[in-house]
């Protein structure tokens, strides 16, 4: 990950691109399904959800990468 400096002189992490998900997201799906059950499927489905987003973000990364000459 990119490392930045920071005023102490402490190695700080660049971040970008970060992505998170919530229960109005789950209803554009299942307009019928409560909040709870929106946010009962997104902590029960957290870590996949996470691997695949990773997944995807080094793929997306890879395609954007210019090529070596």
């Amino acid at each position: 990950m990119p490392r930045t400096r920071s005023k102490m002189g402490q190695t700080t992490r660049s971040r970008h691109a970060e992505v998170s998900w919530c229960a109005e997201d789950i209803k554009e799906l299942r307009p019928d399904w409560s909040d709870k059950q929106c946010n009962e499927f997104l902590m029960d489905n957290e870590d996949e959800i996470q691997c695949r987003m990773i997944e995807e973000g080094w793929e997306a990364i890879k395609d954007l990468l210019p090529r070596e000459e």
